[in-house]
């Protein structure tokens, strides 16, 4: 649905979406480039002796991201205009996807470990082949609610569950 609203609300409705890109661009692919750098890592390696820092730098830059989301989701309503909070409401929701990933890649590392799986290279790419199916397919997501909050539009859906003020925001 289509909204008129000033450069300035507009650019308040692209900044969550500027965030998650950033997030997914540098944080989570430099997650998935760190946990296949360290499969390929030899023993005795300067790059097998960092690999934790390797993985878990990224991803803990990047649950922090997601906790600041996910915090200022809960706080926008009162604090930006609807629109914003509005955006922020896609934002957020679409990182739950990314953390149903994380949980994914998780669980098939743990299965596999439980199952003895003979490589555990093995076990780390399956964890990055969920995690890097998610992240591009939330950057796509992303870069069209960009592209919709550049617009002024918001979906349908996001109207139906957070209606908009009356007074505030009148549909073109």
């Amino acid at each position: 649905m289509q909204f008129d609203v000033d450069a300035r609300t507009r650019r308040q409705g692209r900044f969550p979406h500027e965030l998650a890109m950033v997030n997914l661009l540098v944080f989570n692919l430099m997650l998935c480039a760190g946990v296949l750098a360290g499969t390929m890592a030899r023993k005795g390696s300067l790059l097998e002796h960092y690999k934790l820092w390797l993985v878990n730098a990224p991803l803990a830059m990047s649950l922090r991201v997601i906790a600041y989301m996910m915090r200022r989701t809960a706080h926008a309503p009162a604090d930006a205009p609807w629109f914003a909070a509005a955006h922020w409401s896609i934002t957020s929701r679409r990182f739950g996807v990314l953390l149903v990933a994380y949980l994914a890649g998780a669980a098939l590392v743990g299965l596999s470990w439980l199952l003895s799986q003979a490589s555990p290279n093995l076990q780390e790419v399956m964890c990055v082949a969920t995690k890097l199916i998610a992240v591009m397919v939330v950057a796509v997501l992303e870069s069209s609610a960009l592209f919709q909050a550049n617009s002024g539009e918001v979906p349908y859906g996001i109207v139906a569950r957070l209606p908009p003020p009356a007074e505030a925001m009148r549909p073109t």
